[in-house]
């Protein structure tokens, strides 16, 4: 029976696995698209929100991921007796491969997981630059508004606001 549950949490962590690489693609184009677009116009913004719509989906799906581990877990827990799960843990009580291949994921998600903090960090330092040239350029905008209004004159209401139709 603990064999069967350590087999479904290397299937889970293998499926965590997954959903990190297709997070990783999305991180991947999401730095792309901040080096590459100057985001004042929408399509740029409108493929940033898209790109973080789908993030969002991967994130809900390894939410629902990391409950399952964490309910075999639990249960590998109670049944082995143990104080807390594990590779090492797991390790001592089951010496099969089954065991070591759950260290060999677990490696594999840690390295996808720096990869995405890394273009993560990339991606909002060059947001974050882009975004404060796009203001610089409003607030310019806006100054040559302003100065072109300067000189033009007041328009002066002469007449009432209200007109009455008696």
């Amino acid at each position: 029976m603990s064999r069967e549950k350590i087999l479904n949490l290397n299937n889970c962590l293998k499926e965590q696995y997954n959903i990190y690489e297709k997070f990783l693609e999305l991180a991947i184009s999401q730095e792309e698209l901040c080096r590459e677009a100057d985001f004042s116009y929408d399509n740029n913004m409108d493929r940033l929100n898209q790109i973080l719509a789908e993030r969002q989906e991967l994130v809900e799906q390894i939410e629902e991921n990391k409950n399952i581990i964490q309910n075999l877990k639990e249960s590998l827990k109670e049944e082995l007796d143990l104080a807390e799960v594990n590779v090492s843990t797991l390790t001592e009580k089951f010496p099969y491969s089954e065991t070591t291949q759950l260290s060999i994921i677990l490696d594999q998600i840690e390295a996808l997981l720096k990869n995405i903090a890394e273009l993560d960090d990339k991606s909002r330092e060059m947001f974050n630059s882009k975004l404060s040239q796009v203001k610089k350029q409003l607030t310019n905008i806006n100054k040559g508004k302003q100065a072109g209004q300067a000189y033009r004159p007041v328009i002066v209401q002469r007449e009432g606001y209200f007109i009455d139709k008696k």
